[in-house]
């Protein structure tokens, strides 16, 4: 390209003037940059007063507002010139061959100066050594301005290689809960990234959940990480030897050689399927895990689900106003945690004192923020009555479902001494039908009461016992 491009300030320049000749594009791109974003502060104030017009403004127009300003002194007399001398090039009207520089260029501009402003902030949190907020802050600048100006799609125009695309297409895979019932409602289970959210009161069995989920993806040949944020490494671990093994989990030590023996035969098979990482409450961001998942990329090891335990335990990447405003900004970047690395992922929340108390609790129950569920592709709430609690049985409410029907209420059996979040129903026991003695042609040529047990010999024929 042209290198009258080659330096940022001709480009900023350039689209400024764009702004000013292109109405349409003065919209877009009011919308998606920053005044930040333009190296000083003349530029910033000609971005601002396109960007804020009520009425768009033609060359004539933004010379009026350029004396408003230095009669307001909001132009300083010391300024002028070089407000004029910007104001002489952007009435300029780019041409097509410029247009189209800035529209192409405009995604790479922007990632650009987001990453610049990134580095900046980034000075003042190294030398706090706060690495995982300069982390979130880098990923959060390289991953903005992405396709601004894509048109979309022509839906009549594209439709014959949607067709073609979608008889070639590869199945969607979906994660299945393990639980037939809800497999049936979520359409056979959670899609690559999508998030899905439990929420529970204490005791109610949210990480047993969790953990069901892992075992259920571990045996269907999945790979698995699970972060936990509440109990220790050693607590989950143990947990899973009773998942896998089937043996009670305070009767762990007791068996221990069949827990033994169960998981030796188990870890040939699944020897690198499940990892498990443990951060203390509060210490670890969505950037914290993403840096992680980057580790275990490293090494070949790529998660089919991810399991976070649990989502009000996760440190917010920034400070909010409110801890509803953190645990939003949290569910929305473990929602993106799951689409930019292809994943899915599994986490639970509290219900709210009032939702504890509720014998079916709705939306309201969800501790911290509603809008959690505004995210999430798929929720469910856990209920309980204290009846149900004594005769292990619990309730899946389906609050929300971008993948299935919602509204809907599943009744479980529960096996938590044996960390089992689900007993399926027992097997009715077989009708045994005993059949009539079956006669057997005896061979002259063959000894058969010498070579068959349970044969014997009634009016001359063999009969079968």
């Amino acid at each position: 390209m042209s290198s009258q491009f080659s330096d940022s300030r001709e480009y900023q320049i350039k689209l400024l003037a764009y702004m000013l000749n292109n109405h349409d594009f003065c919209t877009i791109a009011g919308d998606v940059l920053k005044d930040e974003h333009f190296s000083d502060k003349a530029l910033q104030w000609f971005f601002e007063t396109l960007r804020d017009a009520k009425v768009k403004l033609t060359s004539a127009s933004l010379q009026q507002e350029m004396v408003k300003a230095v009669q307001a002194k909001t132009i300083r007399e010391d300024e002028i010139d070089k407000y004029l001398e910007y104001f002489n090039f952007l009435k300029v009207k780019p041409l097509p061959v410029e247009e189209e520089h800035i529209n192409n260029e405009l995604g790479t501009f922007i990632r650009t100066q987001a990453t610049k402003l990134a580095l900046q902030d980034s000075w003042n949190l190294a030398k706090n050594e706060q690495w995982e907020e300069i982390v979130t802050k880098l990923q959060d600048a390289v991953n903005q301005g992405l396709d601004v100006l894509t048109l979309g799609n022509f839906y009549f125009q594209d439709y014959q290689q949607r067709l073609s695309d979608r008889l070639n297409a590869v199945k969607v895979e979906r994660l299945p809960t393990g639980i037939p019932d809800l497999d049936d409602l979520m359409y056979g289970g959670l899609r690559l990234k999508q998030l899905g959210l439990v929420a529970g009161g204490t005791g109610r069995g949210k990480s047993i959940f969790l953990a069901w989920l892992a075992q259920v993806s571990i045996l269907l040949g999945k790979k698995v990480v699970y972060y936990t944020m509440e109990l220790s490494t050693e607590d989950v671990a143990e947990r899973f030897d009773s998942l896998f093994t089937k043996v009670k989990i305070n009767d762990l030590k007791t068996y221990n050689n069949a827990v033994f023996s169960s998981l030796s035969t188990m870890s040939s098979k699944f020897s690198d399927h499940l990892v498990i990482k443990e951060y203390p409450p509060d210490t670890a961001t969505v950037g914290t895990l993403k840096a992680h998942l980057r580790q275990l990329a490293g090494v070949g090891f790529i998660p089919d689900l991810v399991i976070v335990d649990y989502l009000d335990l996760v440190k917010p990447h920034r400070t909010y106003n409110s801890s509803h405003e953190e645990l939003d900004a949290i569910t929305k970047a473990l929602r993106g945690l799951a689409v930019e690395y292809a994943t899915r992922v599994w986490t639970a929340t509290q219900l709210n004192r009032a939702g504890m108390a509720m014998e079916t609790p709705d939306e309201t129950a969800i501790a911290g923020a509603v809008s959690k569920l505004f995210t999430v592709d798929f929720a469910l709430l856990m209920a309980q009555t204290q009846e149900e609690r004594e005769d292990e049985l619990i309730r899946l409410l389906i609050a929300k479902s971008r993948i299935g029907p919602a509204g809907r209420t599943i009744k479980l059996d529960t096996d938590y001494s044996r960390m089992a979040f689900y007993r399926p129903p027992p097997i009715p026991a077989a009708t045994t039908v005993v059949p009539p003695p079956t006669p057997v042609k005896k061979d002259n040529d063959t000894d058969v009461l010498g070579q068959v047990d349970g044969v014997t010999e009634e009016d001359g024929k063999l009969v079968l016992e």
